[in-house]
């Protein structure tokens, strides 16, 4: 979101994904995505290091004994949700990067940490 004129940004991106229930998606040419809402995990080793990221299409994934959802309420009913102070932001981002395996923290701009499944698709 932007505004003209030279004033300050929203600083955030906005993704439509569905319209009354029905899904949309983006239709450029290179920018092709799956439509409609979707969850997203990532799955862990027991010993806490990161395999793998699912996107699941339509629907709640099942979580294994290691997964996490990576998604989190923001806001409800118009009102931001308390989740913290800044330290305890710091403290979660602290505990995600640990959990990235090695391979991950040297990467070249554009390779993923970590493959990523999509599950699922238009109906």
């Amino acid at each position: 979101m932007v505004t003209g004129s030279g004033a300050p940004t929203a600083d955030m991106v906005y993704k439509l994904v569905e319209v009354d229930g029905r899904p949309v998606a983006k239709r450029s040419e290179h920018k092709a995505t799956a439509g409609g809402r979707k969850t997203a995990l990532r799955r862990h080793r027991a010993t806490g290091t990161a395999t793998e990221e699912v996107i699941v299409s339509r629907g709640r994934p099942e979580l294994g004994e290691h997964d996490r959802l990576l998604q989190v309420p923001l806001m409800r009913g118009g009102e931001p949700i308390d989740d913290g102070s800044l330290d305890d932001a710091r403290e979660r981002l602290a505990a995600a990067l640990k959990t990235v395996p090695w391979e991950g923290l040297k990467l070249s701009r554009g390779e993923p940490a970590l493959p990523t499944t999509l599950v699922g698709g238009p109906a």
